[in-house]
Order: structure tokens, then C-alpha cells, then sequence
């Protein structure tokens, strides 16, 4: 407790703090370590990498990445790359040593995924009044109907894992959950039934952790979760503590880290095969960049003098903090450059334990277990929110999180300079398979196109949806000035039911609409001036085809 108090006062400068709020000093190592972890790298004054433009200048040694889409051919030597489409050329290998792998599976239900609303949806479906609900994980508060019996997101995916091993795709499974005190519970529940095949490991529990206030001073005002590179710190910790990840005797162990509500985040029997085949230590996904994908992080290459270049990762938040957001979200779609298409991460990482353990317990044994935590440090992100506190007055509060993918890449990074070969390795989805292993649920409508519309079909033998459109997703934006007109989960299934979308490319709209029953197709642009709700079908609009609507 002692050494927590004086790591409280060099990082914060606050000698206080642990007197006003002991509790935070009660965190068990693993959130503690991630806490300060981040806090150090933060204090550390890390800079965001410039995007590379032609005729560029940087200042003060500001470090310069490439995007692979204009990255140099000669510097795309260092990206150790497979494309998933060669990997299914060998097919009958892959999967038969799949059968000799022991997969566990890390599911992500941390987070209650607050952009999705879904108060008045879970009313309905368990039948209670809506000042009852109680939200978990959106896995957890998401249903699809199979044989008439409501499941869960996350009940389907323990289904998929009992079904590989059914099939005897691999040898064994085991599940583990990263969860939040507002989530533990939900996912606890559904650990309490009996499922067949497959084995709980149990959970690793993210703790909500104090912010930074105006000031910038510690405060526990607002508490939140910092990012799921937790999921990545857990996954690699785990490698060198043998109580941290289940024992096997003659099968490989591999790890995998998946979104809670995606059922594509399981990885398939040829991506765990040819990991174990070919002694991969960590593989993360990527697929090509589409214009859905302008937010979330991409590969990168940098190019550092006196030292070997190296993997990195650019997010949406880093480009924003040096101006270049624009360029950032149009890289590898409006020109054609002679790099590779550009690689958009999709949080998904495996881990070949057989090869990690006696790697990582070497080098923490050679280092240290806390100078191990500073170097998967990952790329911190400063994430302001605004919060009414409890006497009513608004108050702006810096949450400070990391990403998977950088944790990984540092260590990476690290890898590389000390033992001269990569750590990390990518497994590229094109846009044909995308779906197939990243389908995440981030609004209501990406539920609805899913399990609602003719764009996807499940399938209750594979439990999985099928797309039934390959290729991109259409790009959907969807405003109005009462903000859960949208964000309502049960609001969009009514406002959409019988929608058929399969043509669908883009839709945009401003103003609330009722799409019920109509047909869109193409690009569609739809603004609703009137402030009421305008209903296609009740207009003789519901057939709408490459179209610019404005109703007055």
C-alpha cells in the first residue's frame, strides 16, 4: 500500500489523493499496474505520429508513419502480412491442425455501449417495466430467436464454440470474460446455466478507474474504463503466470480476443491452424479499409533514423491531435497509391501460447514484471467527456485510455530491436470475407441490418448471419434533433420493419423518418425540415432509389 501511495505522488504530484479516495487504492494488480501504466506513458509527453505527406516538415523530431496504402514499397517488407483468401488455398492443412488446438476464447463485455439504447427494447422483451432495467453488455442485452427460444448474443457465440467442437473443428474450448462492475453480473447469469462442450475460465473484471478533472488533477467525480487494451495486457500477462491461463497436456493453446456482441469474433479453424502450424506468436486481424471504416485505427509503418523500422498504429483521436483527421479518414479511398490497400484493425488478436510463454516468461523474468507492463504500455488516448454532476452543474473530465493494437505493436516494437525479428503478425480480410469475422453491433441499425433485414440471413446450423450482398456495408448516418429517435433500439425495429435494404449503399438523413415497409436502394439522401415525423409508405415514397429528399 505504501509503494501505491508514493507512485500516486510522483505520477499526479498529489500527496493527498490517496488520503481523500483510499478506495482506489484497493484496485488488484492488474487494474492498478494498467492505471499507472497509462498515467506514466501520458506524463511522458508522447507524441502523435504525423501522417506522411509529399514535401512534408516536422518539427522537433516529430515522429512520421505511413498508412500502408502510401506507404513505400520497400518499407512494406517489414509487414509481416498474410492475405485470408491465400490462406483458404490450403484449406484441408489448416484446419486439420486446428483439431489438435485448445481455443480460448476472451470475450469483451466491459463496456454497456451507451450510444445504443436499448431501455425500452429490454421492457419488451423481458416483459418488465422500463425503470426495471437494469443494462448489462450489449452481448448480454441483445436477442436473436432460435427453435423460438430467446438467446442472447453472448449465448450464441458459447452455442458456436459447443458446435466447433461438435464438428470437431478443434480439440478444445474454453471461454473467459472481460467484464465491468456494471456488466459482471449480466454475464455471471448466464454462466449459471449449464452449457455442453465447452468450459467457463471465468472473468477478468475491468475496474472503472478515476479521471482527470479541468485542472487536470485525479478525481474520482467521474470514474470510467480505460480502453480494451486492458484485453491486451491481460491476454500477454497471462503468458507469463501459468495460474492466469488454463492448462492443457498435448493440445496447443491458443487465445483469441473478440468483441461480445460480434458473432464473427471467433476465429475460424484455418486462421487457428495456420498459426499453430507455422509457430505465429500473436496474429491481429485487419481487413481493407472501406469508406465505413473513417474512425477506427490503421496500420502504419514508421521509419525511424537509427533504428529499424516498425509497426505502429494511427487512431482516429492521434490524427485529430495534429490536425490531420481529413487525411486520416481518406487515405487508401480517393487515390490510388502504390502501396497496399489500407489496413483497418478490427480488435480481433490471436495468441499462440505455446510459443509466447517461454518467450514472455524469459524476458519478464530478465526485466521485471513492471518494466514488462511499461513496455506493452500502449499509445495513450485523451478522451474529454462532459458530465452533469450531481449538483447539476456541467463539468468537462479527460478520461485517458489505450488501444489493443498499440499495446500489442509496442511490445512489438520492442521485439524487434532486441531480438531482430517481429513479434506480431497480420491476417488481412478482404472486403469479400469481411463479414465473415467482423460484424460489430455499434449502433441500433447495425442490429436491425443484421437480424432484422434482408441484407443479412442467419443461419441456425453455422449461428452465424450470412451477408447475403458480399462486400461493403452501406455507409448510414442517421440525425435528428431527439437524439433516441435513432439510438432506440426498439424505435429503429419499428421505424424500419419491413424495410428492404440488400441495395442499399448509403443512406444519410436529418429529421425523423419512418422507413416501414419501403424499398431503399442505391445513395439516398433524405432532410426532414418539418420537425414531425415523416412516414414514407403514408407519402408514396416507399420505393426510393438514388434519391435527394427534401421535405419542406
Amino acid at each position: 500500500m505504501k509503494t501505491r501511495i508514493r507512485e500516486i505522488a510522483e505520477i499526479f504530484e498529489d500527496k493527498e489523493f490517496a488520503s481523500r479516495f483510499p478506495e482506489v487504492l484497493n484496485l488488484d494488480e492488474l487494474n492498478w499496474n494498467y492505471f499507472v501504466t497509462l498515467h506514466r506513458s501520458r506524463k511522458s509527453k508522447q507524441k502523435s505520429p504525423f501522417i506522411y505527406q509529399k514535401e512534408q516538415k516536422t518539427n522537433d523530431g516529430q515522429l512520421v508513419a505511413y498508412p500502408t496504402a502510401i506507404a513505400p514499397l520497400e518499407l512494406l517488407k517489414v509487414l509481416p502480412v498474410v492475405e485470408y483468401k491465400d490462406l483458404l488455398k490450403e484449406k484441408s492443412k489448416y484446419e486439420a491442425s486446428a483439431q489438435s488446438v485448445f481455443l480460448w476464447l476472451k470475450k469483451m463485455h466491459a463496456g454497456t455501449g451507451s450510444t445504443l439504447v436499448r431501455n425500452h427494447y429490454l421492457a419488451n422483451m423481458k416483459n418488465i417495466e422500463e425503470k426495471d432495467v437494469i443494462l448489462g453488455a450489449k452481448g448480454t442485452d441483445l436477442f436473436i430467436k432460435i427453435h423460438g427460444q430467446n438467446l442472447s448474443l453472448a449465448e450464441v457465440q458459447i452455442l458456436q464454440g459447443a458446435q466447433l467442437i461438435k464438428n470437431g473443428a478443434v480439440g478444445s474450448i474454453a471461454f473467459h470474460d472481460i467484464v465491468s462492475p456494471d456488466t459482471k453480473n449480466a454475464v455471471s447469469e448466464i454462466w449459471n446455466k449449464s452449457w455442453d462442450h465447452v468450459s467457463h475460465f471465468g472473468s477478468t473484471t475491468q475496474e472503472f478507474l478515476p479521471t482527470l478533472d479541468q485542472n487536470l488533477k485525479l478525481t474520482i467525480n467521474k470514474m470510467a474504463p480505460a480502453g480494451h487494451a486492458f484485453a491486451a495486457m491481460d491476454a500477454l500477462l497471462a503468458a507469463g503466470e501459468n495460474g492466469r491461463r488454463p492448462t492443457t497436456s498435448k493440445q496447443t493453446l491458443l487465445g483469441g480476443i473478440g468483441n461480445g456482441e460480434d458473432l464473427s469474433s471467433t476465429p475460424d479453424p484455418i486462421m487457428v491452424g495456420w498459426m499453430r502450424e507455422n509457430k505465429i506468436p500473436i496474429a491481429m486481424l485487419t481487413t481493407d479499409k472501406t469508406a465505413m471504416d473513417l474512425k477506427g485505427g490503421q496500420i502504419s509503418l514508421v521509419k525511424v533514423k537509427g533504428e529499424s523500422p516498425y509497426v505502429t498504429i494511427i487512431e482516429q483521436a492521434q490524427a485529430k491531435a495534429v490536425g490531420q483527421l481529413e487525411l486520416f479518414e481518406k487515405i487508401g479511398l480517393e487515390t490510388k497509391e502504390p502501396g497496399r490497400p489500407a489496413m483497418f484493425n478490427t480488435n480481433v488478436a490471436l495468441f499462440n501460447y505455446e510459443v509466447l510463454v517461454p518467450e514472455i516468461t524469459r524476458l519478464i523474468k530478465d526485466i521485471g514484471a513492471q518494466e514488462f507492463m511499461k513496455i506493452c504500455a500502449p499509445d495513450v488516448i485523451e478522451n474529454w467527456k462532459i458530465q452533469k454532476d450531481k449538483d447539476a452543474i456541467e463539468r468537462k473530465y479527460l478520461q485517458v485510455e489505450g488501444a489493443m493494437g498499440s499495446t500489442l505493436l509496442n511490445l512489438d516494437r520492442y521485439w524487434r530491436m532486441n531480438f531482430g525479428e517481429p513479434l506480431v503478425h497480420f491476417i488481412n480480410i478482404d472486403e469479400i470475407n469481411r463479414t465473415q469475422f467482423f460484424s460489430p453491433i455499434k449502433t441500433a441499425f447495425d442490429f436491425f441490418m443484421q437480424f432484422h433485414s434482408n441484407r443479412f440471413s442467419f443461419d441456425v446450423k453455422s449461428l452465424k448471419s450470412q451477408n447475403l450482398r458480399l462486400g461493403s456495408l452501406p455507409q448510414v448516418s442517421l440525425e435528428a434533433s431527439d437524439e433516441n429517435y435513432y439510438q432506440e433500439l426498439q424505435n429503429i425495429l419499428e421505424i424500419f420493419k419491413g424495410t428492404e435494404i440488400l441495395d442499399l449503399d448509403k443512406l444519410e438523413v436529418q429529421g425523423k423518418v419512418d422507413f416501414s415497409n419501403s424499398t431503399l436502394r442505391g445513395q439516398i439522401k433524405i432532410v426532414n425540415k418539418t420537425g414531425k415525423v415523416f412516414s414514407l409508405v403514408e407519402n408514396r415514397k416507399n420505393i426510393l432509389q438514388n434519391e435527394n429528399l427534401v421535405i419542406e
